[in-house]
């Protein structure tokens, strides 16, 4: 403290200034252990889809040698085995790919008529990273509603497990895209089937 000119003034020395204390929180991008799971995912979706029936619905899903001409992100897709009574596949193959990656499912086919297709994949292809194994099955039955309109109902239950753990916990977050895209997919190849069978008409 100092006076000068009668006016008190005080010297503040710098040192004694209390600096202020920061608090910093840091997120981890990295998931805990604790989340990371090798356990199976399953995931099921159920749609109403309008104008359609179950018989529509079984063929498009059954005609897996069809598939990559509608179905995003599948390259090929082919059936090496088919039942003599009925001509339904007992045996096909998928050949997915994303990016870099490039995966072969050879599927054993499963069919009630116009009610259920199951395609549970038996061997991938060499060097495989990705799943562990895969498996879909979809059931259809048809709604009665007034005036004569047709709808089918359509669950779609996928089971599936990485060979990543890693892989299977962060799947979790995009079950519902992934059913979303598929089920969009073969409605649209519904509406597609539809006009083109009323041009021939």
């Amino acid at each position: 403290m100092m006076i000068r000119n009668g006016l008190i003034r005080q010297v503040i020395n710098p040192r004694s200034i209390i600096q202020p204390t920061y608090h910093y929180q840091y997120r981890s991008f990295i998931t805990p252990p604790s989340f990371i799971s090798s356990q199976p995912q399953s995931y099921t979706i159920t749609k109403i889809i309008h104008n359609c029936n179950a018989s529509l619905l079984f063929e498009i899903v059954s005609s897996i040698d069809q598939y990559p001409s509608f179905i995003p992100f599948l390259q090929r897709s082919f059936v090496s085995s088919r039942d003599e009574g009925t001509g339904l596949p007992l045996s096909a193959g998928l050949t997915v790919g994303w990016k870099q990656y490039e995966e072969e499912f050879i599927c054993d086919i499963t069919t009630i008529m116009n009610q259920r297709v199951i395609a549970e994949s038996v061997n991938h292809s060499e060097g495989s990273e990705i799943f562990e194994f895969l498996k879909s099955e979809w059931n259809f039955k048809n709604v009665k509603v007034k005036g004569g309109l047709d709808k089918c109902k359509v669950d779609l239950k996928l089971d599936y497990q990485f060979k990543n753990p890693l892989y299977n916990s962060l799947s979790s977050l995009f079950n519902q895209q992934i059913t979303d895209i598929m089920i969009k997919a073969f409605e649209s190849r519904v509406r597609q089937l539809q006009k083109e069978r009323q041009i021939l008409q």
